[in-house]
């Protein structure tokens, strides 16, 4: 089993290798917990993105919830996250 904090490194690292679609410096960890079997850590990370240009431009928060392998401490899958959502 590893810890909370070797996966949240292993997803922010995960997460750097596309740094072009979602910019990792507006990152922020949101929530993490294991699934019920306890086999995966379900750890969301929000981005902050704008659109538009100048004063134009808006933002908002969009959040992830990434799925890390409590075995091999590998990034098996990504999601986009509903905020209002409860965590499954």
């Amino acid at each position: 089993m590893i810890s909370v904090q070797d996966a949240v490194k292993a997803v922010i690292t995960y997460v750097q290798q596309f740094d072009q679609l979602m910019p990792a410096d507006n990152m922020r960890l949101e929530e993490f917990s294991l699934d019920e079997r306890g086999e995966n850590w379900l750890i969301t990370l929000s981005f902050y993105e704008t659109a538009g240009t100048g004063f134009g431009q808006v933002g908002s928060r969009n959040y992830k919830t990434f799925t890390v392998s409590n075995q091999t401490n590998e990034v098996v899958a990504m999601k986009l996250r509903n905020p209002m959502a409860p965590l499954k």
